[in-house]
């Protein structure tokens, strides 16, 4: 179905793609990897349970472990019920319709997880944010908490400055508003790019010189911290001048 809201990948398909065309793809990334420890509590909302499912197959495989809790609007919008079954007591299903006892209670469910424990959580931004902020509470330390948002809204407000693009030989302004990797595309320099709001990893591009002014949310602290690396889908600049290695 031809999305009118589309930022051009579903636009793309249907004026510019044939049945039986052949398309050349890259490999699969994980920015979303499973990491060992004593526990791992999986936290999922909505559609948030699809790789929260992949996860919960890989931990009982590996005889890990682990416990789901898995939210939503109601049980008739709850996904994969069948197989979350399988699981037994390890899953745990909240819904916003039912009772004050059948809703996520997240302070209750940290303040009681196992020392080391990791905690992985996939769903809506508000969801995402209010499982983070109780883990934090809970003593949670910030590289034991992963997660994968679908989407974010980005920011590309902020002082115009000036991009280098090193190998390519080119000096790009980025204006407020714009973002670097639609400058560079514009100006003939090819990257990549795939959310285009800083939650995949696709466009991330060693940084030669100069402080990024981050504003992805791919990348953890230390790795904001050390300044190696920057979204350019949605990042800016905190110096006048950026040097990019592309």
């Amino acid at each position: 179905m031809l999305d009118p809201k589309s930022r051009g990948g579903s636009k793309a398909v249907h004026e510019d793609l044939e049945s039986g065309q052949i398309l050349k793809i890259g490999r699969p990334r994980n920015n979303f990897p499973l990491i060992s420890a004593p526990h791992t509590l999986l936290f999922a909302g909505g559609i948030g349970i699809t790789p929260m499912l992949s996860m919960a197959y890989a931990l009982e495989a590996q005889g890990a472990s682990w416990e789901l809790h898995y939210a939503g609007r109601s049980m008739d919008r709850f996904a994969f019920l069948p197989e979350l079954k399988r699981f037994g007591s390890k899953v745990h299903l909240y819904r916003d319709d039912g009772p004050a006892c059948e809703k996520l209670d997240a302070m209750a469910t940290l303040s009681g997880a196992q020392k080391g424990a990791h905690l992985y959580a996939c769903g809506p931004n508000g969801f995402m944010n209010f499982i983070v902020k109780t883990a934090e509470q809970n003593g949670f330390d910030p590289d034991a908490i992963h997660l994968e948002r679908f989407g974010a809204e980005i920011d590309t407000d902020g002082a115009a400055f000036t991009v280098v693009a090193e190998k390519s030989g080119i000096e790009i302004k980025i204006n407020p508003g714009e973002t670097i990797s639609e400058k560079l595309m514009s100006n003939g320099i090819d990257v990549s790019v795939s959310c285009q709001s800083g939650v995949c990893g696709t466009c991330l591009t060693k940084v030669i010189k100069g402080t990024p002014d981050h504003r992805d949310l791919v990348q953890t602290d230390a790795e904001k911290a050390a300044n190696a690396q920057i979204t350019i889908c949605c990042s800016r600049s905190k110096t006048k001048t950026l040097i990019l290695d592309i």
